[in-house]
């Protein structure tokens, strides 16, 4: 396997919509949250979303190529802290990341965890953070040997 790593271009915008839809389907099937149910319809919105880093320094998208095919990608954002009263300093955060299942554990996840890392780095954050749905034990056990913990948690209530 011949993987290149490297930043999105306009062109992989497709590509890219259709990771992110694959993305939200595998949260919604292995969590069963109906909070990931969509509108086909609406799934425009992810390439304006996408292509916002293209105006936005603080923003990026990695991905990893096959050939023809985007094996994976992952998108983050630096961005002041949740806490204000922090001297944490702006923090670098995770806003997705997926990897084909034919390409997990191959290493494919850590490099470009550390591509992201390098760029939050190179933005003055000294941390990353990442949200990740409670019942998706795949996506936790995957972060966690990367090294990230929970340290904080987020509830919700269908109202």
């Amino acid at each position: 396997m011949t993987m290149e790593f490297g930043t999105i271009t306009r062109d992989d915008l497709p590509e890219l919509v259709r990771l992110q839809i694959d993305l939200i389907e595998e949260i919604r099937d292995e969590t069963g949250d109906d909070y990931f149910l969509y509108d086909t319809e609406r799934a425009s919105e992810i390439a304006e979303e996408i292509a916002s880093i293209f105006d936005n320094p603080r923003k990026i998208i990695y991905i990893a190529r096959d050939g023809d095919c985007i094996a994976g990608f992952i998108a983050g954002e630096v961005r002041s802290c949740f806490f204000p009263l922090s001297k944490a300093g702006p923090v670098g955060y995770i806003a997705g990341a997926y990897v084909r299942p034919m390409y997990r554990k191959k290493g494919v996840a850590r490099r470009l965890e550390e591509m992201l890392v390098r760029f939050f780095r190179e933005h003055g954050a000294a941390y990353a953070e990442l949200g990740v749905m409670s019942k998706n034990r795949l996506a936790k056990k995957s972060w966690n040997s990367l090294g990230y913990a929970t340290f904080r948690e987020l509830m919700k209530k269908q109202i």
